[in-house]
């Protein structure tokens, strides 16, 4: 299978070059994967708060019904 054509020229390239050029792929990989554990936990963070928030809303919700109830009270006069 022929190489890229990115990896054919890196031959031509003096090795101290590579190891800069390795060194900076590795930085760039690096950071990437921070991104994306970063990412993650942002994932986490926001799928937590969705559920406090829809347990706050359900908590509401009882509240209000409760509250309608006691105040749902008819009075005849006659």
């Amino acid at each position: 299978m022929p190489l890229p054509a990115t990896l054919e020229t890196t031959a031509e390239v003096p090795p101290s070059s590579q190891n800069v050029m390795l060194d900076q792929l590795l930085a760039a990989n690096s950071l990437l994967l921070e991104v994306v554990r970063n990412n993650a936990d942002m994932q986490n963070h926001l799928m937590d708060v969705l559920k406090q928030n829809q347990e706050l809303q359900k908590a509401m919700l009882e509240l209000c019904q409760k509250n309608m109830a006691k105040n749902n009270i008819t009075i005849d006069v006659k």
